[in-house]
């Protein structure tokens, strides 16, 4: 399973436009699941943290969400799905 986790990362990495510096895939615990690139595994919790607190601001349970946080120099877009999170770190 876990090179499946890897093969999807790098695909990631690979299919993005522009290309992120980063990849990392969270569960719910905040548990990290894979990373690739330059994605720091340390903020796996974090980005479990802000994926389930922004899903209560959202109107409807069934609502997909996108949470983007941004920099002068970078960005950061975090997608929860049912069982997990994916973070992508982009450079501006």
């Amino acid at each position: 399973m876990e090179s499946g986790i890897d093969q999807a990362l790098e695909s990631i990495l690979q299919s993005e436009d522009p290309r992120p510096y980063g990849v990392l895939l969270v569960d719910s615990e905040g548990l990290c699941l894979g990373a690739k690139g330059q994605a720091p595994r340390a903020v796996a919790p974090q980005a479990a943290s802000i994926a389930s607190r922004a899903s209560l601001l959202s109107g409807s349970p069934s609502d997909k969400i996108t949470i983007r946080i941004e920099t002068e120099t970078s960005s950061i877009t975090i997608r929860p799905d049912q069982n997990f999170t994916l973070a992508l770190f982009k450079s501006n």
